[in-house]
């Protein structure tokens, strides 16, 4: 669990960063705070969109190699904009559309990451492990913003995006030490619809705390 939440903090570090330098940037390259929301739905929409249907995934894919994936592709993801800021080719187009790439991993990280809390500690502990991520997040908020901050005024965007990269590098060795504690995938015979339309009724029905062991 202490390299799950490590690797964790590390992304989220990258995480808020990574939305403040996009605003800076996007309002640098055209001016416009309409687009600056644009970008940012861009960022946010692969949440809205596979949050639903990742756990869903996740309970057929070995979690601990869907974590790796997700890291490695922001890596990627975090290099190219590295790469066109620092060669001046960079545009509001490509930087919408590598955040769109850097919302999918966030999509896939926030929703697994919390199915492989369980898997580690067990429902007995799964509060206060819970508890911990908490804690992970909003320090992230506060340290991620004042690196970007801090980097935007130094080296631009380039920098940034190169310390992004590298935090997301950083994730990555933790959670390849972790591959031996992750399940393999779960033998499921439903359908990934009827699983999805399960899980939205027991949400309907307030089941999601008797689900997780919080009940009381």
């Amino acid at each position: 669990f202490r390299r799950l939440w490590l690797a964790g903090f590390c992304a989220n570090i990258a995480r808020w960063m990574d939305l403040l330098v996009l605003g800076w940037v996007a309002l640098k390259l055209t001016g416009s705070p309409f687009m600056v929301g644009v970008a940012a739905f861009s960022r946010v929409a692969p949440m809205m969109i596979l949050g639903p249907v990742v756990g869903i995934i996740a309970e057929r894919a070995h979690r601990g190699h869907l974590l790796i994936a997700s890291q490695s592709l922001g890596i990627v993801a975090s290099a190219a904009l590295t790469t066109i800021f620092a060669t001046g080719h960079g545009s509001f187009g490509r930087l919408v559309s590598l955040q769109v790439v850097l919302g999918v991993v966030w999509a896939v990280d926030f929703t697994v990451r919390r199915s492989v809390v369980y898997t580690l500690v067990g429902p007995a502990r799964l509060a206060s492990a819970i508890s911990l991520d908490t804690v992970s997040m909003q320090l992230a908020k506060m340290l991620g913003p004042l690196a970007g901050g801090v980097l935007l005024a130094w080296t631009g965007a380039p920098g940034s995006y190169g310390l992004v990269a590298l935090l997301y590098a950083m994730s990555l060795v933790f959670l390849m030490r972790l591959q031996g504690a992750v399940s393999a995938p779960t033998r499921v015979t439903e359908s990934m619809a009827r699983g999805l339309a399960e899980c939205l009724r027991r949400a309907r029905a307030g089941e999601a705390d008797e689900i997780l062991g919080l009940d009381g």
